[in-house]
């Protein structure tokens, strides 16, 4: 998450101010600064009202600028959503997407059509560094070779994708899976 210009200005403050705190920690310690010296600096709210107030002021701001800073740096950052489209082509006409619900429905077309020891198919779709990254979870046929019959889909699916949208795709991941089972009615 990258904190907005306001957050890093006030964090800044803060930072110096406890930077300066800090430092007369260490100048009490060694004795630099003297017990009249940090008495004199202690009585100066109850000298007169004005500095009263001026001490009540400043513990109110920094009191502001902690909440200020917790809330800003506790939102949650929107998720980054993946993008609902693929691109296509561009240049510098325009641009030409696909939406990944078209590119998912192909792939089920393909499942279905394909590969005769394919019965069912769920798919998942997402773009990463401009390429396709597809995830297939398939219910094959009982009597099927499972490496022969997935690696066929891998390469067939990755040419018929490849050829009709000209997207490249850079993975299919397949999980063989058994159909549910139905309940029996009762």
């Amino acid at each position: 998450m990258k904190p907005k210009v306001l957050y890093r200005i006030l964090l800044v403050l803060v930072m110096l101010v406890l930077f300066a705190l800090g430092l007369c920690f260490i100048g009490v310690a060694l004795n630099f600064i003297t017990a009249d010296t940090v008495n004199a600096i202690a009585a100066l709210p109850y000298a007169s009202a004005i500095n009263g107030w001026i001490t009540a002021g400043v513990g109110l701001l920094l009191c502001l600028i902690a909440i200020v800073l917790i809330i800003g740096f506790n939102r949650r950052a929107p998720k980054n959503q993946a993008p609902a489209s693929a691109v296509i082509s561009q240049n510098e006409m325009g641009i030409s997407s696909i939406t990944l619900a078209a590119i998912d429905d192909m792939v089920k077309r393909h499942c279905a059509t394909a590969n005769g020891n394919v019965k069912k198919c769920d798919s998942r779709i997402a773009v990463v560094e401009n390429k396709l990254k597809i995830d297939l979870r398939v219910v094959i046929a009982e009597e099927a070779n499972i490496p022969e019959t997935t690696e066929a889909l891998r390469t067939s699916l990755i040419d018929y994708i490849q050829t009709i949208t000209g997207i490249q795709v850079s993975d299919v991941s397949i999980l063989v899976s058994t159909e549910p089972e139905k309940k029996a009615e009762a």
